[in-house]
């Protein structure tokens, strides 16, 4: 531990407490542009081939990742389904997803409703016996 201090504190990374305020740093918001390339990158599939599957240019998905231009609804689900990642991310930058369940998995069982009981059919003719 006190080598890696002491190799932080050589290199200048390194900075000794202070009573001076810390300006708060800022972090940066992705933009529209930032999630399409990031979904590209992360998914594997050739900008050229995502391009082609749109039946946009090149060019075209280039300006998306750039925010030079932004593109249609219809074009960021099409991203979505052929990268894998889910449209409301490349949308928003968050995902919606319901938190685990807790515990072992072993939840509470609940018992069906009583005097509800499903519908069952018969082959068998009541009158005759014999299969209809």
């Amino acid at each position: 531990m006190y080598d890696l201090l002491r190799q932080l504190v050589q290199a200048r990374m390194f900075y000794y407490m202070s009573t001076q305020p810390v300006k708060a740093l800022r972090v940066p918001e992705w933009t529209l542009g930032d999630r399409i390339r990031k979904a590209v990158k992360a998914s594997g599939v050739p900008a050229a081939t995502l391009a082609k599957a749109l039946e946009v240019t090149p060019t075209t998905l280039s300006r998306w990742m750039n925010d030079a231009t932004v593109p249609t609804i219809k074009n960021v689900k099409h991203i979505a389904l052929v990268t894998g990642i889910p449209a409301e991310w490349i949308f928003t930058g968050n995902l919606n997803e319901t938190p685990p369940p807790s515990g072992d998995g072993e939840g509470e069982r609940v018992e069906p409703p009583t005097g509800f009981e499903p519908v069952t059919f018969s082959l068998q003719d009541r009158r005759s016996g014999q299969l209809s």
